[in-house]
């Protein structure tokens, strides 16, 4: 709701996402049914945060499934958004030589033989 979370992903922290904007989500693990976690999280500033049980959400969505088919949806857009940004600071620290695109088989170079 307010304030700023690091997220950190890897062992050794090697890429950090920083959570913002007022609605934005993190967390979101847990109702695609994953049983770890992806990042840590760390409070980078006075924060102030609404926690929402999975099952709670799911009476929702049994109850008013265009909501949860929205739900969804925004919630692919925020994983879409974070792998995005995952792939270009690896490409920028050199870490990826190529990104394969599993949707058309293609490979997009770096620019390296």
């Amino acid at each position: 709701m307010d304030g700023r979370v690091r997220l950190a992903i890897g062992k050794e922290a090697e890429i950090t996402y920083m959570v913002a904007r007022p609605g934005e989500v993190f967390g979101w693990s847990s109702m695609v049914d994953r049983e770890a976690y992806t990042a840590n999280a760390q409070c980078a500033a006075p924060t102030t945060l609404l926690k929402v049980a999975k099952q709670e959400l799911n009476k929702i969505f049994e109850k008013d499934p265009r909501s949860g088919m929205m739900f969804f949806k925004r919630l692919a857009g925020t994983v879409v958004q974070r792998l995005i940004y995952n792939y270009e600071a690896f490409m920028a620290e050199g870490s990826l030589k190529a990104v394969s695109s599993y949707g058309t088989g293609q490979v997009t170079p770096t620019g390296e033989d």
